[in-house]
């Protein structure tokens, strides 16, 4: 297992040609949350799997949402959050913890600290939703 530091070091070599700089906020997904703001960077996506490494500020909120065909891991790896699963505060994830929302699992999220994740879905026909 990739200790969180070696994570960190793979995805940014992984995304360096797709952003000068964080600062640039030069991503390829906006996310529509309330109290602040996320952004994501594709990865890589193969058609049966999609990774994104994304941004998220403190005090965003994402709205209880489904996904219905595709099973959402995510990895903080940086920051503090909070997951609502099925209506319920589930647990808080920081730095190294990781989720699985299993398809069809309502969920949303509060965001407690400025945060970057590293999400994947199976499967991903175009992208990371």
């Amino acid at each position: 297992m990739r200790s969180v530091e070696e994570l960190k070091d793979l995805t940014i070599e992984l995304d360096a040609t797709l952003i000068q700089s964080v600062d640039e906020k030069v991503a390829d997904v906006f996310y529509d949350v309330e109290g602040g703001e996320c952004y994501g960077f594709s990865l890589f996506n193969n058609g049966k799997i999609a990774v994104q490494r994304a941004f998220l500020s403190k005090g965003a909120e994402f709205p209880m949402h489904i996904h219905d065909d595709e099973k959402e891991h995510l990895i903080f790896y940086e920051g503090k959050g909070k997951a609502i699963v099925e209506g319920q505060e589930d647990r808080i994830l920081e730095e190294g913890d990781c989720i699985l929302i299993p398809a069809g699992v309502s969920h949303g999220w509060k965001i407690l600290e400025d945060s970057w994740v590293i999400g994947i879905t199976v499967p991903a026909e175009e992208a990371y939703p």
